[in-house]
């Protein structure tokens, strides 16, 4: 039962750390009208740090806590409702009121690429973390 418990809380840091990026790219224009400092550059090395920062605590803590069993692997799909949960509760707490601030169209065509590639991204950091007993 803890194992699972485990595996939930890291499919919810999967989805926080989606979430987080996705948002900090949506909402750009937003941050940039009420910040006045953050510009493509900024926004693009803000990116690349947290998908670094997050892939090197995922895979500390799948070394530390998920280092055996197949159950591991439901991570891939388990974190896909807690981003929904996590993007509608985001979307309640924040509105977008200026019509200025909504995306472009195609950041849609992007955020199917990332969801498709997102599971095998846990995948692969779950099984770089594999202890092999052989």
């Amino acid at each position: 039962m803890k194992y699972i418990i485990k595996v939930n809380i890291l499919s919810l840091a999967y989805a926080f750390s989606l979430l987080i990026q996705i948002q900090l790219f949506v909402n750009s224009y937003r941050l940039e009208r009420v910040t006045h400092w953050l510009n493509g550059t900024i926004n693009t090395i803000m990116l690349v740090t947290l998908l670094v920062l997050s892939t090197t605590l995922f895979v500390a803590i799948s070394k530390k806590y998920f280092n055996a069993g197949k159950l591991r692997y439901i991570a891939a799909l388990l974190w896909l409702p807690y981003f929904i949960i996590l993007l509608l509760a985001f979307s309640y707490l924040l509105p977008i009121t200026n019509p200025q601030d909504m995306p472009l169209g195609g950041t849609g065509f992007l955020f199917m690429g990332i969801f498709l590639a997102f599971p095998i991204y846990i995948v692969v950091i779950t099984a770089i973390c594999t202890k092999n007993n052989a």
